[in-house]
C-alpha cells in the first residue's frame, strides 16, 4: 500500500483547487484544510503532507483567481495559445494570453495557428463554465501582427504540409481523421464527421491523450529494446519522442496534461519497480494542478486521470482474464494488452461522462474494443510519415490508410445501433458487471449480441417540403425559418464532404455532387458515393 500514499493528498488538492475555482471564495477550501488537520491525529506524515500540499493549492489558487481581469479592453494584442477547434454552429474556439491572463475567445472565421501575435477587436462576455479567469471575448476582427516563430513556425508548416499529404495520398474516410489522431489537427474534418465520431464515443481518438503518449513512448523504448540498447537509452528514447510529438502538437494545457499522464501510462505498461505508477499518478495530480488551477474544471483532465488510473488498476486484471480465455490464447498477445487497456479506459470512463453529459452510449464500448487494435499502428506510422521525407511519407500513410479505414468504418456502423443510454450510477454497474463477465469468461456472449443487434444503416430520406434555391450562396448565410435545405445550382468541382449552413441546414450542390439523399438523422449521402 506504499504506493497510494500520496492518493488521499492528491484528492484534498483537487478538492481544494475546485472548489475555489468554482467558487471563487477560500471559505470551503479552508474547511477542507481543516478535515486535513484533524486527520493528523491519526495519520501524522500522511496528514501533514496533505495538509501542506493543500494549502499550497488553496493559496495559489486565490493569487489566480483576484490577479485574473475581470474585463478587457476593445482591442487588445495578444498570442494565440492553444489550437483553434470548431463548434457545432461552424464558428471556432481558442485560447488568448493576454497580458499574462489567459481567456477563451469565440470568433466566425477561422483563427491563425498556434504561436501567432494578433490584435483582436473584441467584447467581453460572463464565462459559460467555471474558471480563473470570469470572462469570454466574442472577436469581431482580427489582424495578425507576427506570425509564428522557431518552433512555433516550425510546429505550424509540418502541421499543414501534413494535412496536404493526408488530402493528396488519402480517401475520405482518412484524410481528416488521420492529422486528428497523430496530431490532434481535426481542421480537416467536417461538422458531419466530427458529430459522427462524439456520438460513437471515439472523439478522444483525435485529441492529443495520455494514450497517445503512452503509445509512441512504449514504441520508442521497444525500438530501443529490440535493437540492445540499455534502459537508460530506452529512457533517453522515450524521451525523444515525447520531447519530438509535444514540440509538433503545441505546447498547450492539454498537451502537458497527457504529456504527464502518458508517462504514467508509460510506466503502468513497463511495471517500473522504481517509480510506482499510482505514486506517479498522484504526483501528477498535484504537480498539473499546482501549474494550472483551471485543469480542476476540465472534463478532459478529468477522463486523462480517471483513464490512466484504470490503466493502472484494471488493464492488468482485464489482460490475465482475457489471456486465459480460450478465445485469447488464439489472439497475439500485443492484441490482448491493446483490448484490455481499451477496455480499462473506456469502462473507467464511463460513468464519469455519463455524470458529465447525463447519459452515455453502450454502442461506445462496442466501438472502442473493436478499434482498440488499430490505434496504435495509426498512431506510429502517422508520426513517422511527419518527420520523414516525401517517398517514404507516401508509403507510410498508405500502410496506415487501411486502419484509419476500419476505424471510420466502425463508426458508421456504430452509429446505426440502438441508442441504449445510461446514467451515471447504472453506468457504474454496467461496468463493474462488464468486469465481472470478463473475469468469467462469459463476456464474449454479451459483446456477440449486442454486435448483432447493430441494424443496417436506415436509409429514410427526409421529406424535404420547404427548398430554397439559389445560384450562389454567400459565406455566412443564414437560412429562413422552416428551411429544410437549400440547393444551389453554382457549377464546380465535387466536394469531398457534405455542406450545411451555421444553423445546420443542409446546402446541396446538385451541378457539382449529383443526386444528394437528405437523411432523417441530418446525414447526406450523394450518389456518386464520394461522402
Amino acid at each position: 500500500m506504499r504506493e497510494l500514499r500520496l492518493v488521499p493528498a492528491a484528492l484534498l488538492v483537487w478538492a481544494i483547487v475546485l472548489a475555489t475555482v468554482v467558487t471563487r471564495e477560500a471559505w470551503l477550501g479552508l474547511g477542507l484544510l481543516a478535515v486535513a488537520a484533524l486527520s493528523m491525529l491519526k495519520f501524522p506524515g500522511p496528514g501533514l503532507t496533505a495538509l501542506s500540499l493543500g494549502l499550497a493549492a488553496l493559496s495559489t489558487s486565490l493569487v489566480r483567481i483576484h490577479t485574473a481581469p475581470a474585463a478587457f479592453p476593445a482591442a487588445v494584442l495578444a498570442r494565440i495559445e492553444t489550437s483553434p477547434t470548431m463548434t457545432k454552429t461552424g464558428g471556432w474556439i481558442t485560447t488568448l494570453s493576454v497580458d499574462g491572463a489567459t481567456v477563451r475567445a469565440f470568433l466566425k472565421q477561422q483563427p491563425p495557428p498556434l504561436g501567432t501575435s494578433v490584435v483582436a477587436q473584441v467584447t467581453s462576455g460572463p464565462a459559460d463554465r467555471p474558471g480563473v479567469t470570469p470572462v469570454v471575448l466574442n472577436i469581431s476582427e482580427l489582424e495578425v501582427v507576427a506570425p509564428p516563430r522557431g518552433f512555433d513556425a516550425w510546429a505550424a508548416s509540418v502541421k499543414a504540409d501534413f494535412v496536404v499529404a493526408c488530402a493528396k495520398h488519402l480517401g475520405p474516410a482518412s484524410e481528416g481523421l488521420l492529422p486528428g489522431m497523430v496530431l490532434g489537427d481535426t481542421s480537416a474534418q467536417s461538422l458531419e464527421e466530427k458529430q459522427l465520431f462524439l456520438d460513437t464515443g471515439l472523439s478522444h481518438l483525435t485529441a492529443v491523450s495520455g494514450s497517445n503518449i503512452t503509445i509512441l513512448t512504449v514504441a520508442a523504448v521497444l525500438l530501443a529494446k529490440a535493437v540492445t540498447l540499455g534502459p537508460r537509452y530506452q529512457v533517453g528514447c522515450a524521451a525523444i519522442t515525447l520531447a519530438v510529438f509535444v514540440g509538433l502538437v503545441g505546447f498547450e494545457p492539454s498537451v502537458l496534461r497527457a504529456s504527464v499522464t502518458g508517462i504514467v501510462g508509460l510506466l503502468a505498461v513497463l511495471g517500473s519497480a522504481q517509480a510506482e505508477p499510482a505514486h506517479g499518478l498522484s504526483l501528477a495530480v498535484i504537480a498539473l494542478l499546482l501549474y494550472d488551477s483551471d485543469l480542476a474544471v476540465s472534463y478532459g483532465f478529468a477522463l486523462s486521470v480517471a483513464a490512466t488510473a484504470g490503466l493502472i488498476a484494471l488493464s492488468p486484471l482485464l489482460y490475465r482474464a482475457l489471456a486465459r480465455h480460450p478465445l485469447g490464447r488464439r489472439v497475439p498477445d500485443i492484441v490482448l494488452r491493446a483490448l484490455a487497456v481499451a477496455i480499462a479506459a473506456d469502462l473507467v470512463t464511463m460513468p464519469l461522462v455519463a455524470a458529465m453529459t447525463g447519459r452515455v452510449v453502450l454502442a461506445s464500448i462496442i466501438a472502442n474494443v473493436l478499434v482498440a487494435a488499430a490505434v496504435a499502428p495509426v498512431t506510429i506510422l502517422g508520426l513517422l510519415a511527419v518527420l520523414l521525407p516525401a517517398p517514404l511519407e507516401m508509403l507510410l500513410l498508405r500502410l496506415a490508410e487501411p486502419f484509419t479505414w476500419w476505424i471510420a468504418t466502425v463508426a458508421r456502423a456504430v452509429a446505426g445501433m440502438p441508442k441504449l443510454q445510461l446514467g451515471a450510477a447504472w453506468a457504474l454497474l454496467f461496468a463493474g458487471w462488464l468486469v465481472w463477465l470478463i473475469h468469467k469468461k462469459w463476456a464474449h456472449y454479451l459483446l456477440a449480441g449486442l454486435v448483432l443487434a447493430i441494424p443496417e444503416p436506415r436509409a429514410a430520406e427526409t421529406n424535404l417540403e420547404s427548398v430554397i434555391q439559389l445560384e450562389t450562396i454567400p459565406k455566412d448565410y443564414r437560412a429562413p425559418p422552416g428551411v429544410q435545405a437549400i440547393i444551389v445550382l453554382e457549377p464546380g468541382k465535387p466536394s469531398k464532404r457534405p455542406h450545411v449552413t451555421q444553423d445546420g441546414v443542409p446546402i446541396l450542390y446538385p451541378n457539382r455532387d449529383g443526386p444528394v439523399r437528405v437523411l432523417r438523422d441530418g446525414t447526406q449521402h450523394a450518389h456518386r458515393g464520394h461522402f
